[in-house]
């Protein structure tokens, strides 16, 4: 059985999207993936994909050098601070030197024997590959030295994969401290995630993820390592489109008529129909539906519940390849109403900064001067995104002023009422 290639990024990338397969398939290196049946992956190389990787690089380069210059440890060497890295053995000379209010940049962790011994794994099996925390942050400790993991993130978000990853640096340090003997304490309490244009870095606390990570540690990694990758199960999602499988998944799935092809099944889901009946294609989730009690059963997955019927409905029209109607509620606007906002955002990939808003104020003529207001800003280039953002936000509550105005002394049945739209649901989490 080839050693597999597991590092912190890729536990993470396996939380993110909750598949079993991607870990196993992409733990394998590449020279020992066809004679395990694993499909060769695509890797996706585009603009968009080179502007990340190269904006992640640069934000790099700005905290090191601009944010906190003179207090990080970095390997000696000319050239950008992202190409410099320390050997294992000199990182374990700096962390061991560093004194409080410094950090290390770059620095070699190798997974220790005593990390595969305190959670069971077979190195010959689960074999993590060296690992490079972006920073290593000393701290005064009562006890003498505290050693804190923080990650540089090019993103201004807080993502779950950022926790993961940065708990599971934060293990694999304080395995590596007490392996060569280091006179320090690894911080398992906090681990910091430094977003982009931030001055500091964002301290959060880990152990909560810390006890997930190792319950999957102990109890499901070398499982999946040691299965047939044939074996483990699978569900497309939409954010399987980021996966360098999901081409080899999408053909499996037309062919063999997988229940991944109905639309909105989660993984969970999925996971229900096939352990809790059996059901694997479109045409054993047929059977299942129309056998009695299908309705009750789907009761026991809070996913499923009460949508028996819009199932068999979903089933016949991947089936069938036709429209098939479902029941549900007019999309036309309240008619009682008194103004209605309507608001759209857009993200820009590389960062994911807010680089297009807009919004259309509607009805309102007896408080407004014009039945109908837009107000749209789109960023030219990535230093404009904040200009939009704060248009954005400023023309609305300027419009909104003027109806919390207008409502300001009167009674409540004199009022006048505001209902805000966005057209897709994933701007309410924006």
């Amino acid at each position: 059985m080839p050693r597999h290639n597991l590092s912190p990024s890729l536990i993470a990338r396996f939380f993110h999207h909750e598949c079993q397969r991607f870990l196993r398939y992409s733990a394998v290196p590449r020279a020992d993936r066809r004679a395990l049946g694993i499909p060769d992956a695509v890797e996706e190389h585009t603009q968009v994909s080179e502007l990340l990787t190269a904006k992640g690089l640069a934000w790099e380069d700005e905290v090191v050098g601009r944010k906190i210059p003179g207090l990080v440890h970095m390997a000696p060497g000319g050239g950008a601070y992202h190409d410099r890295r320390f050997s294992a053995e000199e990182s374990l000379r700096v962390l061991s030197s560093m004194a409080a209010g410094s950090g290390a940049y770059q620095a070699t962790l190798i997974v220790p024997p005593s990390f595969y011994r305190r959670y069971g794994l077979d190195p010959e099996v689960c074999s993590f590959h060296e690992c490079r925390p972006d920073l290593i942050w000393c701290l005064p400790d009562r006890e003498g030295r505290l050693l804190r993991v923080i990650d540089l993130k090019a993103t201004d978000s807080l993502k779950t994969s950022h926790r993961i990853q940065v708990g599971l640096y934060a293990l694999i340090l304080d395995a590596a401290i007490a392996d060569g003997g280091i006179s320090a304490v690894a911080d398992r309490n906090s681990a910091g995630i430094w977003l982009q244009d931030a001055d500091t870095p964002e301290i959060l606390t880990i152990g909560t993820d810390l006890q997930v990570l190792e319950h999957f540690l102990a109890d499901e990694l070398g499982k999946i390592m040691a299965a047939p990758p044939a074996s483990l199960p699978w569900h497309l999602q939409p954010k399987c489109e980021q996966c360098p499988f999901y081409l080899s998944c999408r053909r499996e799935a037309e062919e063999s008529g997988s229940v991944s092809l109905i639309p909105g099944l989660t993984a969970g889901g999925r996971q229900f129909l096939r352990d809790g009946a059996g059901v694997e294609t479109l045409h054993d989730l047929d059977r299942f539906l129309s056998s009695p009690g299908a309705d009750e059963a789907l009761e026991a997955c809070g996913s499923l519940r009460g949508k028996g019927e819009v199932l068999r409905r979903q089933v016949r029209a991947v089936r069938e390849g036709t429209v098939v109607p479902l029941d549900g509620a007019s999309p036309s606007l309240p008619v009682n109403e008194s103004v209605g906002v309507i608001i759209t955002l857009q993200r820009e990939p590389v960062g994911g900064r807010i680089c297009a808003a807009g919004f259309r104020r509607f009805k309102g003529k007896d408080i407004y001067d014009a039945p109908s207001r837009e107000w749209i800003g789109v960023a030219a280039g990535e230093e404009e995104c904040g200009a939009v953002a704060g248009g954005f936000v400023q023309a609305l509550y300027d419009e909104l002023a003027v109806l919390s105005a207008y409502n300001e002394g009167k009674a409540f049945a004199e009022q006048r009422s505001l209902q805000t739209y966005v057209t897709d649901l994933s701007l309410i989490h924006i």
